[in-house]
């Protein structure tokens, strides 16, 4: 595979991953929640994106990431570790990531923390696979339309005679 088509492959992901439905409104994949100590995520980097919030009015990462199965899964950096991580490792699309949540920890100074452990690896996605999510339905081609043969039209502009 060339680096064009690689430009193609990752720009035809990231379409896929913040896609529009048939109603015109702007679908992303589903967020990534961790519950428990052991929960995590692994995929395919396909986008990264990052939104503001009251917590986060400097804005906080979103990687969206190409599971085995073909799925697409958002983990919001919002949380401080997680957020911290994303951006020292600044994953790129085509880059595999995993997320392991590790359960609330103390620091040293005694406040709690959501305590994460990741794995990156540049550019050893490969080419970004196909979602399996339903995009939007592709455009069906027409016919151009068959002019009307009971339509006359009139060479000087004016309405013709019925």
């Amino acid at each position: 595979m060339g680096l064009l088509d690689e430009l193609k492959s990752a720009a035809a992901a990231a379409a896929v991953a913040s896609t529009v439905d048939v109603d015109g409104q702007a679908v992303f994949a589903p967020s990534w929640r961790w519950e428990k100590a052991g929960d995590g995520v692994e995929g395919t980097v396909v986008v990264i994106n990052s939104r503001i919030n009251e917590n986060n009015p400097e804005g906080y990462p979103i990687v969206t990431l190409r599971q085995a199965d073909g799925t697409d899964i958002a983990v919001h950096g919002f949380a401080t570790v997680l957020k911290n991580e994303i951006n020292e490792r600044n994953p790129q699309p085509g880059d595999m990531f995993a997320v392991l949540y590790d359960g609330k920890k103390t620091s040293g100074s005694g406040r709690q923390f959501h305590a994460f452990r990741f794995a990156h690896q540049p550019g050893k996605g490969g080419p970004i696979p196909a979602a399996a999510v339903i995009a939007a339905p592709a455009a069906v081609p027409t016919a151009p339309p068959v002019p009307d043969p009971w339509v006359t039209v009139a060479s000087n502009g004016d309405i013709p005679p019925f």
